[in-house]
This record gives structure tokens, C-alpha cells and sequence, in this order.
């Protein structure tokens, strides 16, 4: 099992979804890159709503459609069947996602000019 503890604030969807994506530092080695000892994780929310609760949605000038909100975890245990990937490769997945919602933020704004 994995121990999940803290939070992180402007999360879209926040309380409104049955399954998030967390990444969460698995590793710390001292002066080791920041990047490095990263993990995803599969959380369903309904399996496990006793150890994650949420804030306030956030006031915002737009996107008023997609709620935002902090997310809590409180000593989440996670079978490490929900981690996604493998270990300490949570950096890595995040970049390869980050490619994908480039080329639609980049057509959304040629769209909108």
C-alpha cells in the first residue's frame, strides 16, 4: 500500500468526478532532480471519499463552467494496484499529457482568432 497525505489546490472538476489522477513524490533522494521519484495514481473517489474531502469551489473570471477547487487527501491508503505505470514515472507521463492539451489550447486559440 501507498500513504497519501496533503493537498492540491485548483484542481478542475474538483468533487465532481468518480476517478482522479494524482501524482504524488514515491521517492526522495536527496539531490536528486525534482522530476525524478514521481508516481500516478488511480484514485476512485467512491471507494475511497472517507480520507478525501474538498474546499470551496474558487471564485474565477472564466471558465465558470468547470468547478475548481483544492482537493485533501488525509492518510489515503491506495493498494498499489492503482499505480499507473511504473513507479517513479509519474514526471515522465505528465509531459507526454501536457503535449496532447498543447495542440488543443493551440487550436482552441486559432479557432477563437
Amino acid at each position: 500500500y501507498y500513504v497519501i497525505s496533503g493537498s492540491k489546490a485548483f484542481i478542475s472538476g474538483g468533487g465532481k468526478h468518480d476517478v482522479y489522477f494524482v501524482m504524488c513524490r514515491t521517492q526522495t533522494t536527496a539531490g536528486a532532480a525534482a522530476s525524478r521519484g514521481i508516481s500516478c495514481f488511480m484514485i476512485p473517489y467512491t471507494e475511497h471519499a472517507d480520507n478525501i474531502s474538498f474546499g470551496e469551489n474558487e471564485r474565477k473570471m472564466g471558465w465558470n463552467g468547470s468547478p475548481t477547487a483544492t482537493v485533501f487527501f488525509d492518510e489515503l491508503r491506495i493498494h498499489k494496484s492503482f499505480l499507473v505505470g511504473e513507479e517513479n514515472q509519474g514526471f515522465k507521463y505528465a509531459m507526454r499529457a501536457l503535449d496532447g492539451g498543447r495542440l488543443n489550447i493551440a487550436a482552441c486559440s486559432l479557432g477563437a482568432a
